[in-house]
């Protein structure tokens, strides 16, 4: 009987840990799944306020360029301040639509505004397959970059390159030339242009 007792407590003391451990379990499982949910708002709206407040800063910069598109000057050091306050913007640029019989005009303007070497060409970047280039004519329009800040070694050999050659630009440039509405273009972040 004595042991029978013994046997009973021990098994009854058994069950109160295996409880009592669970319990302590779930409890410490609940608080981390509050603290991850957290966590998950905050670099939520940490993530929504830097994309509004680039669709602003986009949107600015095309309200600029759309007001006076000349005014090199006034975009430059627009784009200077824009990345002077926002350092995660890397680079800005802006492209112009050019049709096939209009390149080498388009070439000799921007030769002529001082950007010696000028000429339309395709990406080095080459983020996704993409017809035959713009001489090839297996598309009828390129979208050189027209303006790029900064203005390093880097952005000098981005002037003229055609957007449009970049297949995640692509559907961005069709829709901004359709809607004259500011579009996104697809990610490629894994892309470096060296």
């Amino acid at each position: 009987m004595k042991f029978t007792k013994v046997k009973l407590a021990g098994l009854l003391w058994a069950a109160v840990t295996v409880i009592v451990i669970g319990t302590l379990l779930l409890l410490d499982i609940s608080r981390q799944r509050q603290a991850l949910q957290l966590e998950s708002r905050v670099l939520y709206e940490f993530a929504y306020e830097n994309v509004l407040i680039n669709e602003v800063i986009l949107h600015n910069f095309v309200e600029l360029v759309a007001a006076d598109h000349t005014d090199i000057a006034a975009i430059t050091r627009y784009s200077r301040a824009l990345r002077e306050h926002y350092p995660h913007l890397q680079r800005l640029q802006i492209y112009q639509r050019v049709d096939p019989d209009q390149q080498a005009l388009h070439e000799q303007k921007m030769l002529g505004a001082g950007h010696s070497g000028y000429r339309v060409h395709p990406s080095d970047l080459v983020a996704a397959p993409s017809p035959a280039g713009f001489n090839g004519n297996a598309y009828s329009q390129a979208y050189p970059i027209i303006f790029v800040e900064p203005r390093d070694g880097v952005g000098r050999r981005m002037l003229g390159e055609d957007g449009y050659s970049i297949g995640f630009n692509q559907r961005a440039l069709i829709q901004t030339s359709y809607h004259l509405s500011v579009f996104s273009t697809d990610h490629y972040l894994s892309l470096i242009h060296i």
